[in-house]
């Protein structure tokens, strides 16, 4: 409740210090806000429960800088909470060197465009992005490590770019289109490997 009523009674933005700060309850954001800390390294907001942590209900971007957004993995190492999403797009989202670990799945699309994250650390989880758009979708010098699916495109015609960074160790698929949408791609400098064997994250 008080992470809540500190959004209720922002400008837009909540700083977060270096500490861990947990959550059991569902946050809703208003129009245009950000979730910034000290560093990714060291201010996390930890999700206890395994619903949407983060929902916004309206207006242009929704985005994280210098801060850790983590689901649950206390109950054991290498287990995520099954049905725990990170957040649900309703516009676009952007992240600045940030870190998503231990979802379920870290984003649901539910609407919007021009998608973008730079430097930011998506690890430890079932599935990235779900659902996506990929109009104008950016990553840029991003890492995505031990996930069962990195990116699932369900509509959209394009480009999702991807510019160095990773995707790595995934079990399945780095990127896959569903619904029969046609990727259009520009990937440069990325580094993709596939680990078929590895032991991801379960629920």
């Amino acid at each position: 409740q008080a992470i809540q009523d500190a959004i209720n009674n922002s400008n837009g933005r909540v700083h977060f210090q270096n500490k861990d700060y947990l959550c059991n309850g569902e946050l809703t954001v208003p129009d245009d806000f950000v979730f910034s800390g000290n560093s990714r390294g060291g201010t996390h907001i930890i999700y206890t429960g395994n619903t949407t942590f983060i929902t916004q209900t309206g207006g242009d971007v929704l985005g994280f800088e210098n801060i850790g957004i983590h689901g649950d993995d206390s109950t054991s190492a290498g287990i995520y909470v099954p049905g725990s999403v990170a957040y649900r797009t309703h516009n676009n989202s952007y992240s600045l060197n940030a870190e998503f670990l231990w979802w379920d799945t870290v984003s649901v699309w539910t609407a919007g465009f021009y998608h973008r994250h730079y430097n930011t650390l998506f690890r430890n989880s079932k599935v990235i992005f779900d659902n996506y758009d990929q109009n104008n979708f950016l990553l840029y010098g991003c890492s995505i490590s031990t996930v069962e699916v990195g990116i699932r495109i369900s509509r959209g015609e394009g480009p999702l770019c991807i510019f160095g960074g990773s995707i790595e160790r995934f079990a399945r698929h780095a990127i896959r289109s569903v619904n029969s949408r046609s990727l259009c791609l520009n990937v440069n400098g990325v580094f993709i490997e596939q680990a078929p064997n590895v032991a991801c994250p379960t629920g």
